[in-house]
């Protein structure tokens, strides 16, 4: 914990105060945004990746779907068109 310190002292991210404890610099403030937006653009990636997921998956659903009710019409049109004969 002490070297992590001491590195952002020394990258002026953070700096220590009379009674030892740190504080955050102007610096620390704007890596800390820009982490979080890195943070938040994985997170983003992630859901959108999922949501295209599904999305895929019910296209799949939909198009198995669409094809199962052809055949069940077609087969329920010639079962009338048969009857009839």
């Amino acid at each position: 914990m002490i070297a992590i310190l001491e590195k952002l002292e020394r990258d002026k991210f953070i700096f220590q105060v009379s009674n030892g404890s740190y504080h955050i610099t102007l610096e620390g403030k704007i890596f800390e945004g820009y982490v979080q937006r890195q943070k938040d653009k994985i997170a983003d990636k992630k859901n959108k990746d999922n949501y295209d997921a599904r999305m895929e998956s019910n296209a799949h659903r939909l198009t198995i779907g669409t094809w199962f009710l052809v055949g069940s019409t077609l087969i329920f049109a010639l079962v009338e068109i048969l009857k009839h004969k």
